[in-house]
């Protein structure tokens, strides 16, 4: 059956330059498949391919010299050039062994995505097909998100036969299903388990038996780091509380032993008083006739050292 074609009919995918929604690659693909639905001669598939162009993807066109826009394969290559994917093999490449799975991402979409990434690359690079399984199941088994379904297939791989990227993305899917639909019968959970671990329990009775003891197993290793972090932690806190307190009673010490040495010096003097004080008392004074006025007893006529009173005290 021949499909007719109109220039310009809407049913024809439009290309403008790369400012659209639609990529060269996704149009190319179109405009081929209906070139390929129907007979035209060259001329023909010309003015078709002009008719789905519009905007600057036409104009870049139009301005083609007349010998490089004779058919449709040289105008399709213009625009690649253009307007192509521009990514090189090294991005790709990098794009392929970057892939992981996002957080809340299935498996089934995450497979998806490493196989898409894997063929962008092959298209701009040879592949050996033998590396190219190895690296799509390492890649895999290095995206997955840690959990169950981790564990589970590496515990598969160290077990089984050499398994195909295929297989290994039947087990992935088994195991996503065996753990998003639980058994109908669930087991009864010992009083004795704290809250943590009985959910846990819970959790490994309601999956199948195939995924239970993996379950257990990743219980057991968080169990593990955990107890490991705190007697670190409990360790760290220990060493710091006798350090403050070492350093605490150096500084209790210290100030114990400034404040007796400053109590003793005063104790041993008579006179407390500052020095400035003590030497304007012993400073000679006169009166207004010019006799001398004694610093101990403060009569007048007499020095401090011939006072009578002093020569009682010493006496006394």
């Amino acid at each position: 059956m021949i499909v007719p074609w109109f220039l310009g009919g809407p049913w024809v995918p439009k290309f403008e330059g790369g400012q659209g929604q639609m990529s060269f690659g996704q149009w190319r693909t179109q405009i081929e498949s209906f070139l390929r639905a129907q007979t035209l001669n060259t001329a023909q598939g010309v003015d078709f391919v002009l008719s789905a162009l519009q905007g600057d993807a036409r104009r870049e066109v139009l301005l083609l010299p007349e010998a490089k826009r004779r058919t449709v394969e040289q105008i399709l290559q213009e625009l690649q050039g253009l307007y192509g994917e521009k990514t090189t093999a090294a991005q790709l490449r990098t794009q392929f062994f970057s892939c992981k799975q996002r957080p809340g991402e299935g498996v089934n979409a995450y497979i998806l995505r490493l196989r898409e990434c894997l063929y962008q690359w092959s298209q701009r690079e040879v592949l050996d097909p033998e590396a190219t399984d190895e690296n799509l199941r390492s890649q895999l088994m290095l995206g997955l998100l840690p959990g169950p379904i981790q564990i589970e297939l590496q515990r598969l791989l160290r077990r089984a036969e050499p398994m195909t990227f295929v297989d290994l993305c039947k087990e992935a899917k088994a195991v996503e299903h065996e753990l998003q639909t639980p058994e109908v019968h669930t087991r009864e959970v010992h009083s004795t388990l704290s809250e943590e671990d009985g959910n846990v329990q819970r959790v490994a009775a309601a999956v199948g038996p195939h995924t239970r003891s993996s379950l257990i197993d990743w219980q057991s290793l968080k169990e593990a780091l955990r107890s490991e972090m705190m007697a670190e932690v409990r360790e760290q806190m220990s060493t710091l509380k006798g350090d403050l307190l070492g350093e605490i009673k150096q500084q209790l010490q210290g100030f114990c032993s400034q404040q007796s040495q400053g109590s003793s010096r005063q104790a041993g003097r008579g006179d407390v008083r500052p020095r400035e004080q003590r030497r304007a008392n012993r400073t000679p004074r006169w009166d207004d006739q010019g006799r001398p006025i004694c610093l101990q007893c403060g009569r007048v006529g007499h020095m401090q050292r011939h006072c009578p009173s002093r020569g009682s005290n010493q006496g006394f």
